[in-house]
């Protein structure tokens, strides 16, 4: 062979993503032979694709400047959730690794996941000023019944479009939860029900309710 197994990995590697069946085939490596090529040091491996350092390191920045441009474009949301940044940041490249890369910026604390709303750490999504003072009336009202939109916004003499904004902003902060369309709950009551179902799931072996 002009080049060797490794140095051949090498240069594929330096234009991106390597498929490692394709490679393997196509210079006729068994199983073993590959363990040891995968042996280098800074390979970045999601199932059957392959990353090198410098590469995994671009994507990353692509990554950043994505998260970065839609907190921009988007200052009232929380962010993207894994898919959707994956797709608007990298929807070429191997899904798997980049959302294994996203995982290890999510570990390293370069990303913040926040009821897995995505989101870099200087970004502080919240109500506007007309949001907060809606949600300082709605909020007192959610007590052990869900609200409807229609029905809270006339309540507290809110404007209806308004209101169901307000509730979508809580929503994704993790406040309150929609069950149904325009139908909100808290959410805290909702984490209760559910570990209070699976206690007695484990106690009973089955719960009905």
């Amino acid at each position: 062979r002009a080049q060797s197994d490794a140095d051949a990995l090498s240069v594929h590697l330096e234009r991106g993503a390597v498929n490692l069946a394709d490679f393997a085939w196509a210079r006729q490596l068994n199983g073993e032979g590959m363990r040891e090529l995968l042996q280098q040091p800074g390979y970045i491996q999601a199932g059957y694709s392959l990353l090198n350092a410098p590469v995994a390191a671009r994507w990353q920045r692509k990554i950043l400047d994505t998260l970065a441009t839609y907190h921009e474009q988007h200052r009232d949301e929380p962010g993207p959730g894994r898919e959707r940044l994956r797709r608007m940041a990298l929807p070429m490249e191997d899904e798997a690794l980049v959302l294994l890369l996203i995982e290890k910026m999510r570990e390293s604390g370069d990303i913040l996941s926040h009821h897995g709303w995505l989101h870099l750490p200087d970004h502080k999504a919240g109500f506007s000023e007309e949001q907060q003072a809606i949600w300082q009336k709605a909020e007192p009202l959610f007590g052990d019944e869900p609200w409807w939109v229609r029905d809270l916004a006339k309540e507290t003499g809110t404007d209806e479009q308004a209101m169901r904004l307000t509730l979508r902003q809580a929503a994704q902060q993790g406040i309150i939860t929609a069950i149904v369309k325009d139908r909100y709950y808290r959410n805290d009551r909702i984490v209760e029900f559910a570990n209070m179902i699976r206690d007695l799931d484990q106690e009973c072996g089955s719960t009905c309710a």
